[in-house]
Parts: structure tokens; C-alpha cells; sequence
């Protein structure tokens, strides 16, 4: 076991890790074709990195394996809430503060280069309250502040402007890059406002579930994958407000060349303090007044914040399952202790009048059995 000890008096709220690709040469193996004149191959290994933030406002990015805090990264005025790394580049970081703005650094590579970490792009529009939650997936950000306005940021068109501003082009984001500081400031495409629809108080969290259903973005990209692999072998909900959220939409998922766009959906899960529920929804469809939810599940209402994450158990089914069938368990925390699990996979309860019924609980409480250690492998 490791233990890093800081030096500034810092309260960490917060952490998220990544792993990055880095190329080393054996000392041995340099010496001795550097004296018969042959560069020494490279070695590509990979290095897991844990960036925490808190009270101060700056992050640290740290190398276990050394035990030590390589690079801080500086820029919000107040304490930093969540941290979340990108599922597309390993090296870029989104981090959410209590100054009202969630932004995106380039963590760089494990050079000693300082200057290859900057920050990219601050994400701006909300409602000057702390933002107390922040969602990834490949195409959105979705952010949720502590007056329960949460924002939805396009991930894709940010990566067209700093690719065209890296190529030297003009940028046709939404964003503008200052000529000072070099820096992206993002509005929101969408703002889900605090409403009875959405949420009415503090976001607690925000989680991405990529395998939801076939029509999700990840399975659908995966399939074209596989699909173009076979080939060169040569083989082979919606929602209306509290009188009406959760009316069935029939709408499919066409999986068209750029893959999340389309009807493609990206699905979330967030949840707020007071309101004792967890909306499941989709970020392509949902509107300011019209969330397309998937699912309700119960939540105790809590004064405190509660994390909760996502586990997939890949090889669920068994033998009697054709192929590889994927469960979905939503895990959360309560605040006297116990492991609160939710089944994604379950189809979404109806009332006579076609709206969604929150769903309770799969199981609550700490488990050894063997179905739990299935559901939270």
C-alpha cells in the first residue's frame, strides 16, 4: 500500500484516474548501442495516473508508482467538486468547481515537459452556482449545479474546433478561443432548467451508462467495429413532465456512419437531493420541458451528497445466454452505510395512464453472496 502525504493543508473532495501510454529505453540497452551507433527501440508501457483536487482549487496529478505529485493544474478561483477523465483521450481531464464553471485540461504526457499540460476549453452559461456534478460520454457534457440547472455540452463539435485551430483553420464551434489565453470558452446546447420535469435542488451526480440497450451509441459503434472486422476476414421512454413523463416513444437507432450521431442515444443517470428519485434519460432526445426518460428508481430523500456509480458484469447469463449479455447495476451509497443496487436491465414499470413508476430498489445492504458478487463484478 502507498501513501502520498501533501504538504498544503488540502481537504481532497475528489479523484479520478487514468492510464497513459509512455515510451522508455533500458539503460543497459541504450549504453550499448549508443556505442555501436544504433538508436536504441523504444518500449511503449503504460502508467496508471490519479488526479485529486479539493479545497484549494488546484489539481494534483500523481504517480503511484513513484509516490510522488509530478504536476498541479491551476485556473479555478474556487474548491474543485468532481473530476471525471474523457472515455476518447486518456489525457484529458474535465473538472467541476465551486466557482460556477467546469473545465477541460490536457493533463499532457508523463514528459517533464511543464508546459504540455494546459487548459482547453471552460464550459460556461450556467447559473453561477457551484457545479456539484458532471456526466462524460463519447459525444456529451452534462453538468448539474447546486441550483439543479443542469447543462449539456456537444463533445464532438469541441473536438472539430481544436483540431481546426491546431491545423491553423477557423474554428465553426460555438466556442471562441481567446488570443490571450488560448483558451475555448464552451456554451451549453442545452439547458435542462429546475423544474418538477428536471430537477428542483442541488445535482448530487451524473452518470453515463454506455451499454443501456442496442440503441445506445457504444453498442452501435462497437457492432459497425465488429461488422468492418468481419468484413475484411470475409466472414459474416419519453417523457411529459410529472402528468406525463414516460410515454413510450418508438423511435430506433440507425447507427449512421458517424457514429453517436443520429438516433443514437446516450444515456444518463443523475439525481438531486431533496427529490427522491434517480432519473434514467437519454441526452439526444430529452428537451427543457421533455425529458425522455428510460427509467425511475426510488431513492431515499438525504440531506448529503451520495455518489453513485455504474458496474457491468459482461459475461451475465451464463451458458444459457447466446453470446455475451452485458448487466447494467447502478450502485450507489447511502449516507448510514449501506450498498444500494439498482438493475438496469429491468424494463420500465407503467401505470394505466402510460407514465413510468419509480422503480424500488434490487437489493440493499452489503452482500457476499454469489449473485451480488456477479451484479458488482
Amino acid at each position: 500500500m502507498s501513501k502520498y502525504s501533501h504538504m498544503e493543508e488540502e481537504e481532497f473532495m475528489c479523484l479520478a484516474w487514468t492510464t497513459l501510454d509512455h515510451e522508455t529505453v533500458q539503460d543497459g540497452e541504450s549504453s550499448k548501442d549508443d556505442k555501436d551507433g544504433v538508436i536504441p527501440e523504444a518500449q511503449t508501457t503504460q502508467s496508471n495516473i490519479l488526479a485529486a483536487a479539493g479545497h484549494l482549487g488546484s489539481i494534483k496529478l500523481m504517480n503511484p508508482l513513484q509516490n510522488t505529485c509530478y504536476r498541479y493544474l491551476t485556473g479555478h478561483t474556487d474548491s474543485v467538486l468532481r473530476l471525471r477523465f474523457s472515455l476518447t483521450n486518456p489525457q484529458w481531464l474535465f473538472s467541476a468547481s465551486a466557482d460556477g464553471t467546469v473545465r477541460l485540461w490536457d493533463i499532457g504526457s508523463l514528459a517533464d515537459d511543464d508546459t504540455e499540460a494546459c487548459c482547453l476549453a471552460k464550459f460556461v452559461g450556467l447559473d453561477n452556482s457551484a457545479v456539484t456534478a458532471i456526466g462524460v460520454s463519447e459525444k456529451y457534457l452534462i453538468a448539474g449545479t447546486e441550483k439543479g440547472l443542469m447543462a449539456q455540452y456537444d463533445l464532438f463539435a469541441l473536438e472539430k474546433g481544436l483540431e481546426s485551430v491546431k491545423q491553423g483553420r477557423p474554428s465553426k464551434t460555438d466556442g471562441r478561443r481567446s488570443q490571450h489565453t488560448h483558451l475555448h470558452s464552451i456554451q451549453p446546447e442545452k439547458l435542462y432548467p429546475p423544474s418538477q420535469e428536471w430537477h428542483e435542488s442541488s445535482v448530487d451526480d451524473i452518470v453515463y451508462i454506455p451499454y443501456f440497450s442496442a440503441k445506445s451509441y457504444r453498442v452501435i459503434q462497437e457492432q459497425q467495429q465488429g461488422d468492418t472486422n468481419a468484413s475484411q476476414r470475409g466472414g459474416k421512454g419519453r417523457g411529459h413532465g410529472r402528468g406525463g413523463r414516460g410515454k413510450a416513444n418508438g423511435a430506433g437507432a440507425r447507427g449512421k456512419k458517424r457514429t453517436g450521431d443520429g438516433d443514437a442515444e446516450f444515456i444518463f443517470a443523475s439525481r438531486e437531493s431533496f427529490q427522491g428519485e434517480i432519473l434514467v434519460w437519454d441526452a439526444t432526445k430529452s428537451t427543457d420541458t421533455d425529458a425522455e426518460l428510460k427509467n425511475i428508481f426510488e431513492w431515499p430523500i438525504a440531506e448529503g451528497w451520495t455518489k453513485f456509480t455504474v458496474a457491468e458484469n459482461p459475461e451475465y447469463g451464463g451458458a444459457k445466454a447466446k453470446g455475451t449479455t452485458r448487466q447494467n447495476i447502478l450502485v450507489a451509497g447511502s449516507t448510514d452505510g449501506q450498498v444500494i443496487l439498482y438493475d438496469m436491465g429491468k424494463k420500465a414499470k407503467r401505470a394505466a395512464d402510460g407514465n413510468i413508476v419509480a422503480q424500488k430498489p434490487t437489493k440493499v445492504g452489503i452482500y457476499s453472496s454469489i449473485v451480488s458478487k456477479e451484479m458488482l463484478v
